[in-house]
């Protein structure tokens, strides 16, 4: 679990488990702000793509305006973009954020499962293993584990070894 007073614990704690499953891609969903420390983590530990799925407005409370900024900036060297929920969401990431529109991308709460397949594929691994997805989110039917898995599915369809961690 995270905890604010032990960010760095965090990040070796994280970049260890990332390290055993060695996903290419992590999937950050609904940690805007802790994306920046998850994003680190991963790279720290070889992952070579990280994307944030960002669904609502980042939240008002908490950080102030200032830092939740800092934070989606200090990302933007470990991560791969975002991908923005509705044009709403990429309009204040781009606009409120400053973050560049070209790595700011929108797919409807996955329902655009083709589009997301597409940012995906773009990770692959040679040799006999294909790519591993991980994603991290807490096991709620809010993050919508089974069409993670659907998600899957559909990429197995060009990369057969491909799994999720």
């Amino acid at each position: 679990p995270y905890d604010r007073s032990r960010r760095i614990g965090f990040v070796r704690a994280l970049a260890a488990r990332l390290r055993a499953h060695a996903p290419d891609l992590v999937l950050v969903h609904g940690a805007f702000g802790l994306h920046a420390w998850i994003a680190a983590a991963a790279r720290l530990a070889g992952v070579r793509r990280l994307w944030t799925f960002v669904v609502n407005r980042p939240p008002r409370g908490g950080l102030p305006r200032l830092a939740q900024q800092a934070m989606a900036h200090a990302a933007r060297p470990f991560a791969s973009g975002e991908i923005a929920v509705s044009h709403f969401v990429r309009r204040v990431l781009v606009n409120e954020y400053g973050l560049p529109p070209a790595r700011v991308h929108t797919a409807y709460r996955w329902r655009e499962l083709e589009r997301i397949e597409r940012i995906a594929a773009s990770v692959r691994r040679g040799g006999a293993d294909g790519p591993v997805l991980g994603t991290i989110g807490r096991l709620d039917w809010m993050k919508d584990h089974a069409t993670t898995i659907r998600a899957l599915a559909l990429l197995r369809k060009g990369l057969p070894d491909a799994r999720l961690a």
